[in-house]
């Protein structure tokens, strides 16, 4: 599935985006918002999925007004949710959110650029790309294989490709998907320019091949995830709402690309922002799995 999914996104890089983020994208969104929902969203409480519910309707509303920036909000998100994955004394939890709106807007006024860096890509590509990497590594530490380490390297492989790998034949970059894809032009754009390069349509397609790489591949792993998702244990009632939201969303997505990724918004912003618990609890799994890993295999008896 890695390679196949590295030799589309260099052939076919805007194509492959543009499809899967429609139809790939808000069947991803449903069903893991309803997964982590019977998880209680890996919260100590109940509050995160209020909190972070919340701070997902705010970028929303940022996208019609001027007076909210959704800039920052990412950050307060992933602070805050230290506290909701591992504290579990209320007034401690307010104190760490109030912590995190400060440290967000701190960060806003003396460090603008990387405010905005990390605004950008902490919901994009860290998230499609870095995180499933983790949870990647988190599988294979947790129980080793080589299949499993194979899949790991072919994964880094795979972006590393997408980006140095120049092919012999012309691909040409088409009004259209530029269209479809502008929305998108300040992620794209933050690739190139951290790469010291300026945008040009070779920098573009290289760009969108990654994207399209990170992208496709995540969603794609997600669906792959049959053991830990447990389809068949999803209530019946809520299967019906997602397919019925699956439904609406391809066809708004037919109608006009653009109003699909308006309508699709919040709940591609939500799903993410309600991960966050999880990547923390991840994270810090990787650290304890890993001096385990390390010491099992080096340590001299």
């Amino acid at each position: 599935m890695i390679v196949l999914t590295t030799l589309l996104a260099i052939v076919f890089p805007f194509e492959l985006f543009i499809f899967a983020y429609a139809v790939f994208g808000p069947a991803h969104y449903f069903t893991q918002i309803s997964w982590l929902h019977d998880r209680n969203y890996y919260s100590t409480g109940k509050d995160a999925a209020v909190v972070l519910t919340l701070l997902a309707v705010l970028a929303s509303i940022s996208q019609y007004s001027s007076a909210i920036s959704i800039y920052g909000l990412p950050v307060v998100a992933f602070l805050a949710s230290i506290g909701f994955a591992f504290v579990r004394n209320n007034t401690l939890k307010v104190l760490v959110l109030l912590f995190s709106v400060v440290m967000a807007f701190t960060l806003m006024k003396i460090a603008p650029y990387y405010s905005l860096f990390i605004s950008i890509f902490l919901p994009t590509l860290i998230h499609v790309y870095l995180f499933t990497g983790a949870f990647i590594l988190f599988g294979n530490l947790k129980a080793p294989t080589i299949s499993g380490w194979v899949s790991l390297v072919l994964y880094i492989g795979g972006a590393i490709t997408c980006v140095l790998v120049r092919p012999s034949f012309a691909y040409e970059v088409t009004s259209l998907h530029l269209s479809y894809t502008r929305d998108f032009s300040g992620l794209i754009e933050e690739m190139i320019s951290i790469t010291g390069n300026s945008l040009s349509e070779s920098t573009l397609i290289v760009a969108m091949r990654l994207t399209a790489f990170a992208y496709t591949y995540h969603y794609l792993n997600w669906f792959s995830k049959t053991k830990i998702i447990e389809w068949h244990k999803i209530p019946r009632k809520r299967v019906f709402a997602i397919i019925a939201l699956y439904a609406v969303s391809l066809g708004v997505y037919g109608y006009d690309y653009h109003w699909g990724l308006t309508a699709l918004f919040f709940f591609s912003y939500l799903h993410v922002l309600l991960e966050f618990p999880l990547n923390l609890i991840v994270f810090r799994e990787i650290s304890e799995h890993g001096r385990k890993y390390i010491s099992s295999r080096f340590t001299v008896q």
